[in-house]
């Protein structure tokens, strides 16, 4: 652990020495191996475009290749996080939308922010705190404790509250939601049996409903906020609050609202497809008609 600890501190030296186009180009470099590499997350990620975006197989091939050359951008961006602290973000990060969030903060009850694993997500949280927004955010342990510790020291050296997930994630959130805090909700994996069914890209998918169970209990506003890679850097967008079919009220069906957030993340996915997670099982859980829902 201290050989992997000490290696990654160097890579983190380096990459923050490095010109951004520079650490651009070598990404690319990067993610062409692991697409020659990753052979089984390749085949499942190419399935899936193919499957869900009703493309060719050699479209298929192209974006999967993409896909793979985006994660690893963003990998060596991750290391990246000390230069966007020490200034580097209002040069390559531009946010769009501020005035949407601006207003549900307004009334003093905090958001809940709805995203997705597109774009560089670490960038998008990091991006918001060091304009100054007051973001909090409920993290899931990477099954390793180095990796869990580096990104939990570069969530918090960019101004963000986390959270870890599997504890009393209530009382986090509402502690959050009453400091007036945007909170972060990461809602594009399969939920499992705790999910609720949805359509997701033509096909039932098993999703989150987190951010809507939330957004009902407190009375806050769910808004939809992506990271899209950009020339010479990224944006983020922040769009207006999801209107939710069943308001406030706490004892009304999740499931309608719950497919808003799943529309909302599709539609996003859609406008810049390759900035996807495609290799992650997000349709998992297997329909089953007769499943109750929440």
């Amino acid at each position: 652990m201290n050989w992997w600890r000490a290696g990654l501190e160097a890579a983190e030296w380096l990459v923050g020495r490095l010109p951004y186009r520079w650490l651009q180009a070598l990404g690319g470099l990067l993610g062409g191996v692991y697409f020659l590499l990753a052979v089984r997350q390749r085949r499942r990620a190419y399935r899936q475009i193919v499957e869900h975006l009703e493309v060719d197989g050699r479209t298929g091939r192209q974006m999967t290749a993409a896909m793979c050359r985006h994660i690893g951008k963003m990998l060596l961006e991750i290391l990246y996080i000390p230069r966007l602290v020490a200034g580097d973000h209002r040069r390559l990060i531009k946010i769009s939308g501020e005035d949407n969030l601006r207003a549900a903060l307004a009334k003093g009850q905090g958001a809940i922010l709805l995203s997705a694993h597109l774009g560089n997500w670490e960038w998008l949280g990091a991006g918001l705190a060091l304009r100054g927004w007051p973001v909090a955010t409920l993290v899931r342990s990477q099954g390793n404790r180095l990796a869990d510790d580096i990104l939990h020291r570069y969530r918090t050296m960019a101004g963000m509250v986390c959270h870890s997930t599997g504890g009393n994630e209530m009382v986090a959130v509402a502690r959050a939601l009453k400091r007036g805090m945007a909170v972060g909700f990461i809602a594009d994996k399969d939920a499992g049996v705790r999910g609720v069914w949805t359509d997701f890209f033509r096909r039932k998918a098993s999703t989150p409903v987190g951010a809507v169970f939330f957004a009902r209990r407190f009375g806050v506003d769910i808004l939809p906020v992506f990271i899209y890679r950009r020339e010479g850097g990224h944006e983020i967008i922040i769009q207006p609050p999801l209107r939710l079919r069943g308001g406030n009220d706490r004892g009304a069906d999740l499931t309608g609202d719950v497919q808003l957030t799943s529309d909302a993340i599709e539609q996003a996915i859609r406008r810049q497809p390759t900035d996807w997670l495609w290799l992650q099982k997000r349709w998992n859980t297997v329909y089953n008609e007769h499943k109750p829902e929440h």
